[in-house]
Order: structure tokens, then sequence, then C-alpha cells
């Protein structure tokens, strides 16, 4: 999905709850390493999920939408946050690591139990995002995927 994959988020390269000060810090860094034509390897943009074309303006861009409280939301409904630091952050450096069995299992044993609650709020809606971002291509389960990764999200 095009939200996802275009997500100002995904293109500063940072996670949902990021205070603006962390987002001044990454969007200045971001236009260094562009500026030097070197990749950033540590950030949240997740490679894995599809190519991102990062250019100044793109970032700039990216950065605005992020201002706009009413953009901030619909943004931050498809993608990633931490909510149980615990199990988000493994689940984080394994999409780092294209490890997808990893990052299913993570977040699939969480909601396992059917009923939301504060510690697994977060696998839901990440497990939504992942699903609906189009980053399990290779399976023959897409509609099953979208559907599944539409209904973790209501």
């Amino acid at each position: 999905m095009q939200i996802i994959q275009n997500n100002p988020y995904r293109t500063v390269g940072l996670l949902v709850g990021a205070t603006a000060r962390e987002q001044e810090r990454q969007v200045k860094r971001l236009k260094q390493y562009i500026e030097a034509e070197q990749d950033t390897q540590d950030d949240f943009s997740f490679p894995t999920l599809g190519n991102l074309n990062r250019t100044i303006d793109i970032v700039n861009e990216a950065a605005s939408k992020l201002n706009l409280d009413s953009d901030k939301m619909s943004y931050a409904l498809f993608w990633f946050y931490i909510g149980n630091p615990i199990t988000d952050e493994p689940a984080f450096d394994a999409i780092k690591e294209s490890d997808l069995d990893q990052v299913i299992g993570i977040w699939t044993k969480l909601i396992s139990n059917g009923e939301v609650s504060q510690r697994n709020a977060s696998a839901y809606s990440n497990l939504g995002t992942l699903y609906l971002s189009g980053f399990l291509k290779g399976t023959n389960t897409n509609e099953a995927l979208l559907e599944q990764g539409i209904s973790l999200k209501i």
C-alpha cells in the first residue's frame, strides 16, 4: 500500500510517537547523509519493505507533513510504534534483518488470546501494518493477509 510505502514516518526514519526534537534531529541527520551521498542504516525506514528514494526535498516534504496534527494522525495509523518495548524492539530489529518468521512470531504470540490490552495493542497495530505493507509479497495469501491486516487495524 502506498500509504505505508510513502509514509512520512518511513521517509524520515522514525516510529510513531517520536518527539519534535527527535524528528528535528533525524531530519538534520538525514540531510547530512543525503548531501554526503551515503545511506543510513540505523533508522526505522525498514528498507526491506521496499525501495525508498530520499532526497532533501522529499525529506523536507515528509517532515512538514508530520508537523500538522491532522496529517500526523493519518500517517500514524499506517506506521509502526513501540507500545511494548520488550517485544516491539526485537521485532523491529528482525524487520531490519528481513527475518519475517521472527517478526510474525513475536507479534502473533502476543495477540493469540484475541483480547486487546495495553500490553499487546502495539502488536495488533504493527502486525496489521506489516500485513498491509506488501512486505509479504512472496506468499500466495496476499488477499488473506490484506484482510487480516485490515482486521488487526480495526
